[in-house]
């Protein structure tokens, strides 16, 4: 069975199984081994100073604020879901799509690097003016967390990148385990969205089909936004900079923060996002059979 399928079954186990919901302590954990595996091949060099890099940055955060205003003078949670699906940081997997598209692998790590630790520091702060709670009414625990999140996986995988040279090159031959760390923490934030749907008993079908639209035109924007801010040098990085998410991150986030209809937003987007990855994976794979 290939990746976008695992992906899908995930979902759907994870609907029909709200029970799983109980597992949703585990994520943080989970997110930290994706990141410490992704962070093992990121290499720190002169490519953060791109000046496309910030302007890919604040942009991001600009379109999701101003999707957020437009969308909340008709319903304010489709707008909090839309805004959770925009600001997220670069998806870690990214330099691996991009190799093997390949594109600017330096770009796409700096961005991965820069857009993951700079949302760290901000998020908190930018939720806070949109949305209030007793969760999100003091900012430090949320940055604290955050950042113990990113930081403790960075700082770990540089130890051991540049000193336990054997046990870096074994960890990076089993990369699987990050794949299997995100089909885990999709399969229990959809269970923890399908029971917080199932108890509120007053969401109808049509208001879900609703969200899946919107994400979905979210997706087609972001990725439109990176290319075009991309330009004909940078086109296939930044889209990728910008329309594919950390979306585990911001899933994580917003079953803590926020609630868990909120979450449905970033793991909507990752069925999108990598439906779409997928689409370009195989094109390539197509252009280049016909070369030969």
């Amino acid at each position: 069975m290939n990746k976008s399928m695992l992906l899908f079954l995930a979902i759907i186990i994870g609907f029909v199984f709200p029970q799983i919901h109980v597992l949703s302590f585990i994520i943080k954990y989970l997110l930290m081994i994706m990141l410490f595996s992704a962070f093992l091949s990121i290499e720190i060099n002169k490519s953060l100073l791109n000046i496309k890099l910030p302007i890919l940055f604040i942009s991001n955060i600009l379109f999701a604020f101003v999707a957020y205003y437009c969308i909340s003078y008709f319903h304010r949670e489709l707008a909090l879901i839309v805004f959770i699906s925009i600001i997220g940081p670069s998806a870690t997997a990214s330099p691996a799509i991009i190799s093997l598209l390949k594109g600017n692998l330096q770009f796409i790590t700096a961005q991965v690097l820069l857009s993951n630790i700079l949302t760290a520091l901000t998020l908190p702060y930018f939720i806070s003016l949109i949305y209030s709670s007793s969760q999100t009414a003091d900012t430090f625990p949320m940055i604290r967390d955050i950042l113990i999140i990113i930081l403790a996986p960075f700082i770990v995988a540089q130890i051991i990148k540049n000193t336990m040279h054997h046990l870096h090159t074994f960890i990076i031959r089993s990369r699987l385990v990050a794949f299997d760390s995100l089909v885990l923490v999709i399969c229990i934030a959809v269970s923890q969205s399908s029971f917080y749907i199932r108890s509120q008993q007053n969401i109808p079908i049509s208001y879900l089909v609703i969200i899946a639209f919107t994400v979905l035109s979210t997706t087609i924007l972001c990725w439109a936004l990176g290319r075009a801010i991309g330009g004909k040098k940078y086109a296939l990085e930044a889209g990728q900079g910008l329309g594919n998410k950390n979306t585990v991150l911001m899933t994580w986030f917003a079953l803590n923060f926020i609630n868990p209809l909120v979450a449905l937003g970033p793991v909507l987007y990752l069925v999108f996002d990598s439906s779409y990855n997928s689409y370009q994976l195989y094109k390539a794979g197509t252009i280049k059979k016909k070369k030969k």
